[in-house]
């Protein structure tokens, strides 16, 4: 993905086709739209020690499947982290509760309003359509990487990544600044695509490389789909695979290699697994958390058509810098 002018310069970027760059809304004033999440969207149990407690804190309460389930509650999935493909995509459940994602989604349609993007696929650029909110925010960055850093550290401890700049210490540090909301509705779709890495300057030697996507909804279709390099080459000319029959399967395979533990709690129901060459794919489950790769390491990707429903999605990016400066 290319940065807006607030994130820097692109870093590096894999193949040719990208994720179009990140712009403002032209639809109306700035001035008329909030600048800034308010932090109660997301909201925060407190210690003895009067401090916030993060996602995994041992005195969480169980997750109540329901309205009355608080921000702070978690499902027995919830705060596990599941490898769906090794060293490149990860997903935990229940990362928000229900009443969370409600309130993300009335706050952005009440008090924001969705930009239309609509853009054709290109030699460079991937086809594209959805609502968006860009709003560029390091108060809420630094409460979601609260909520989130013990999943991305057991990334950072799985997937060694190697600074640009020789950092030393390089490791994740904060979320990026810049936080998308994304609107899909009945057919549309984001074409096959990279995300690129991006420079934020805000960190020394700063640089964006995981993407996170958080799922504000459910709905029928919309998945986010992973192509294997070993599965580029069997795409027919329209750009999919020949003769694609899907597969759901209720139980983790070997290919999502993760801790595939007996108490297979660990199953991923919301995974489809196809062995035609069309992809791993993530079907949008409202809650959960998506992290995989991007920059060198990422794998081709991209978001099926909605079939029914709205798909909802908070978007952001883990940022590495060097921790020894």
């Amino acid at each position: 993905m290319k940065s807006s002018k607030k994130e820097g310069k692109n870093r590096k970027s894999k193949g040719n086709v990208k994720q179009q760059p990140s712009l403002s809304s032209s639809s109306s004033s700035s001035s008329s739209k909030p600048s800034s999440f308010p932090t109660h969207l997301l909201s925060f149990s407190k210690n003895k020690n009067g401090r916030k407690n993060g996602y995994n804190n041992d005195n969480y309460k169980s997750y109540n499947n329901g309205a009355n389930a608080s921000s702070s509650d978690f499902s027995s999935t919830g705060g596990k982290l599941l490898t769906v493909v090794p060293n490149a995509v990860f997903v935990s459940r229940n990362f928000l509760s229900q009443n969370e994602c409600d309130a993300w989604i009335q706050f952005a349609e009440d008090n924001v309003g969705f930009e239309k993007l609509s853009s054709p696929q290109t030699r460079e650029y991937a086809h594209r359509q959805c609502g968006r909110i860009q709003i560029n925010d390091w108060t809420m960055a630094e409460l979601l990487y609260q909520r989130m850093e013990i999943l991305v550290e057991e990334i950072a401890n799985q997937v060694t990544v190697s600074s640009f700049f020789g950092c030393d210490n390089y490791r994740p540090v904060c979320c990026n600044g810049n936080l998308r909301l994304y609107k899909y509705e009945k057919n549309m779709s984001f074409g096959r695509h990279y995300d690129g890495s991006n420079r934020i300057d805000r960190f020394p030697g700063g640089n964006t490389e995981i993407t996170v996507l958080i799922y504000l909804s459910s709905c029928e279709g919309g998945a986010t789909r992973f192509h294997l390099p070993h599965q580029q080459q069997k795409k027919g000319t329209s750009g999919k695979p020949k003769n694609s029959k899907k597969q759901k399967v209720a139980t983790q395979p070997k290919v999502a290699g993760s801790a595939a533990d007996a108490d297979a709690d660990t199953e991923i129901q919301n995974i489809e697994f196809e062995n035609d060459g069309n992809g791993i794919a993530f079907v949008p489950e409202a809650g959960a958390i998506l992290m995989h790769m991007h920059g060198d390491r990422c794998l081709e990707h991209e978001a099926d058509p909605v079939l029914r429903g709205v798909k909802y999605i908070l978007r952001t990016d883990i940022v590495y810098s060097n921790k020894n400066v």
